[in-house]
């Protein structure tokens, strides 16, 4: 994907980066230091890095040389830098720390590798001992400066100073970023790093039934790593929904929708995942002295098993059920029916008008109208919009649709229910102010690598408070001068998992509970 081709006559900081998906359709120039990325047709690249003819190339090529991307000449492009921002870009997964007398890095073995869909195994954490240099430079990245503040104290040579820059900026570390303002610099999104993303590989991607019921690997690693959902992220007691795991939360607020709430309470979850959901519901109704009948439907026997694991030892009345949820549900009246980010996997067909019909979705509310209680609810939580035509996500290994939940509340309507639609957060009550940990996978991977080489061990892959995250690894941090970690307000979607904002609930109550 990267080709730092002499041939080309490019500087060391300059990649030709291609979508290899396309061929030779699409290419461009990768500036390795400032994370600014140009794309061309293969054809116009190629003749813009040699003989230019036409005006719009010649333009181009000015645009580019005043950015530095034909600086050769070491002492040139340091110039041209001096007056930029060192800082460690948000993006990056990696964690610098002293350990022992070196200082290390924990990275990824290909930055490329966090932007691709998810492998069958997890990426391979590499630990590097860094250079003198390097461990000064990035140490002055830490507390950001200007480039040029940075030269003078240094006392380097330009020739040094680039070197030490190119090897912290490769394409497979990308330890530095170079910002033009401080402004860009304090915003974390002007630093992430799409470049790479919008270059990346990946295989066609599977229907999601297809996907789910061959799974290859575990589920567990499925849903806790390669697809977080946010019952996953906060599957365990947090601020950010005052003090409740998400289970907890879920129960809360389906037991204030319910009509009746006799014992037993009988609950159907379909698509459960690693049953995390299911976990913290049931221990909450335990503790509350509430009697639940707990059934779990999936298409995956694979799934299923790994439910049964979390779930047996002290909750063995679960039912389970393999079944494809577009074809049936257990034959059984149930108090609440739920399906925690579910729907986006259902099939959806395209018409020749380019309209797209939720058609698994629909046949999933027409099969729940006679199998929900007159006085129960059914929940459908997704990410999607109010409005917006469903869009083909295929960032994984299968294909997902996002929900238009308008089409789905009049499909709803037109089928008796009540209605009621709202956003995920306010449904379970999360706190948007909550300050998280700012990391995807790969930063808690490498988080999780780095505490135990310093033998903290606990770290796992969840959304962190800034308040529990400080609370148990603060002193471990400040022992190994561990490279500044970010924390921002929930509203920034920036924590481990889904981003809540984009999630809404659909809650349905029975045509004839009315006529109650």
């Amino acid at each position: 994907m990267f080709d730092n081709d002499a041939d080309l006559g490019l500087p060391r900081h300059v990649s030709v980066v291609r979508d290899e998906r396309l061929g030779n359709g699409i290419a461009g120039l990768f500036n390795q230091l400032t994370g600014e990325c140009y794309s061309f047709s293969y054809s116009a690249l190629t003749e813009l890095i040699g003989t230019v003819d036409s005006a719009s190339l010649t333009s181009t090529r000015a645009v580019l040389t005043e950015r530095g991307f034909f600086d050769v000449d070491p002492s040139l492009a340091v110039d041209r830098m001096l007056r930029y921002w060192l800082t460690m870009p948000a993006h990056n997964p990696s964690i610098i720390c002293w350990l022992g007398d070196r200082t290390t890095v924990f990275r990824p073995c290909t930055l490329e590798t966090c932007l691709l869909p998810r492998p069958d195994s997890l990426p391979q954490i590499l630990r590097e001992d860094m250079g003198d240099d390097e461990s000064r430079l990035c140490a002055c990245a830490a507390v950001s400066d200007t480039l040029g503040a940075i030269f003078e104290r240094m006392e380097w040579s330009r020739e040094r100073l680039y070197h030490t820059l190119c090897e912290l900026a490769r394409p497979d570390r990308q330890l530095i970023r170079l910002a033009r303002s401080q402004a860009q610099m304090a915003d974390l999104d002007a630093q992430m790093h799409y470049p790479i993303q919008s270059f990346m590989i990946g295989e066609p991607a599977k229907r999601a039934a297809e996907h789910y019921s061959n799974l290859s690997i575990s589920a567990e690693h499925n849903f806790n790593w390669c697809e977080p959902t946010v019952a996953y992220s906060f599957r365990k007691q947090t601020e950010a929904l005052r003090g409740l795991d998400y289970g907890a939360a879920f129960l809360e607020a389906i037991r204030v929708r319910l009509r009746s709430c006799e014992s037993p309470l009988r609950i159907l979850e379909v698509g459960g995942g690693s049953g995390t959901l299911a976990a913290g519901l049931l221990q909450t109704a335990d503790a509350a002295g509430l009697h639940v009948e707990y059934h779990l439907q999936d298409l995956s026997a694979a799934i299923l098993d790994a439910q049964k694991a979390l779930l047996a030892n002290r909750w063995g009345e679960v039912k389970y059920h393999l079944e494809d949820v577009q074809k049936s549900i257990p034959e059984i009246e149930f108090d609440c029916i739920v399906l925690n980010e579910v729907i986006a996997d259902l099939d959806v067909h395209h018409g020749d008008s380019g309209s797209v019909r939720q058609s698994g979705a629909e046949r999933v509310l027409e099969l729940i109208k006679p199998r929900l209680r007159r006085t129960g609810v059914a929940v459908l939580t997704e990410y999607g919009s109010l409005c917006q035509q469903p869009q083909v996500v295929a960032h994984l290994e299968h294909i997902e649709h996002s929900i238009n939940f308008d089409d789905l509340r009049r499909f709803s309507l037109g089928l008796g229910f009540g209605v009621e639609l709202l956003p995920l957060a306010e449904f379970l009550g999360f706190n948007f102010d909550t300050r998280m940990l700012v990391g995807q996978q790969e930063r808690n991977l490498c988080l999780k690598v780095a505490f135990d080489a310093l033998g903290s061990h606990g770290f796992e892959p969840k959304a962190y408070t800034e308040h529990e995250f400080c609370e148990q690894f603060g002193d471990v941090i400040t022992s190994a001068r561990m490279s500044k970690l970010s924390f921002a307000p929930m509203y920034q979607g920036k924590y481990f998992g889904p981003d809540v904002r984009q999630f809404l609930a659909l809650c349905l109550t029975h045509p004839d509970s009315s006529n109650d």
